[in-house]
């Protein structure tokens, strides 16, 4: 089933969705052609247009220091999960320290910052990877960005137990606003 409509009538129906309408109106010349618009790709458009307004979670600033053995833990991995779930998922926000042990948090795909509510985290440091697996495609390879997955981890920089949101015993709760947690690690 086909419909036919007008340009200039859809760019009014659609009015509330102004970029999209803008992106339509820039690279379609619509004077006063009729266009023929099958109506599963009408109503695609009606559903992006819906999604589009649908925004994510509500995020707020997370930084702090990771220090071990009272010195900043340079270029670690840090990982807040979400124990609150919102719009059914649980959302990690992450970060990797700098040369000073300062992280700010970010979830990925959504912005900066971290889930409102609590969490659990997780801290990872390793040192240089200690080569490719014996028997892995990466043996003579070792330098090609896709044979990392094949890679034998560096070891423990820190204490394992930090590896894990379940074993490390950290956590956090994120409060509206701008938020800051420190972590000092111990043996």
């Amino acid at each position: 089933m086909e419909l036919k409509l007008e340009a200039p009538a859809i760019v009014q129906r659609l009015h509330a969705s102004s970029k999209l309408i803008t992106c339509f109106r820039n690279h379609s010349p619509m004077s006063n052609l009729t266009r023929v618009v099958p109506s599963g790709l009408l109503l695609s458009l009606l559903f992006v247009v819906a999604a589009c307004g649908k925004s994510g979670p509500p995020l707020a600033s997370v930084s702090g220091v990771v220090t071990y053995q009272d010195k900043p833990v340079v270029y670690a991995q840090v990982v807040l999960m979400s124990i609150e779930k919102y719009d059914g998922r649980t959302w990690p926000a992450s970060a990797e320290t700098d040369e000073d042990g300062r992280y700010v948090l970010e979830t990925p795909g959504v912005g900066n910052g971290a889930l409102v509510g609590k969490h659990t985290v997780s801290i990872t440091k390793r040192g240089p990877s200690r080569g490719a697996a014996p028997g892995s495609p990466a043996v003579g390879n070792e330098s090609r960005p896709e044979m990392q997955a094949y890679m034998l981890p560096g070891p423990a920089l820190i204490p394992e137990r930090y590896f894990s949101p379940v074993t490390s015993g950290l956590e956090a709760e994120v409060k509206p606003g701008s938020n800051t947690f420190d972590f000092k690690l111990k043996d």
